[in-house]
């Protein structure tokens, strides 16, 4: 079972999990996974392209659910998600 503190507000940390891949025309290195954990949470979490994904709204009746098509990484160290819509 995870444990996780609810004390403490802690912000993510974001790593890569595995080798990127260079995308030479963009300029940026895309992966197929990351790990997400926070300071007093014993869970790791790893998202990999190919997952839903639950987007954060402001309505919160009609969640927004998106499927992850790229994460990458510019020379800048700007990290992102490319996602697409899922509808019913």
């Amino acid at each position: 079972m995870a444990y996780c503190s609810t004390r403490l507000k802690s912000r993510p940390t974001y790593s890569w999990v595995g080798s990127p891949l260079l995308d030479r025309k963009l300029h940026y290195q895309t992966y197929k996974e990351m790990s997400v954990t926070s300071k007093g949470c014993s869970t790791e979490i790893r998202i990999q392209v190919g997952q839903f994904v639950l987007v954060e709204g402001n309505d919160d009746d009609n969640p927004y659910v998106a499927k992850l098509i790229e994460l990458f990484e510019d020379g800048e160290f700007w990290v992102g998600m490319k996602t697409i819509p899922c509808h019913e």
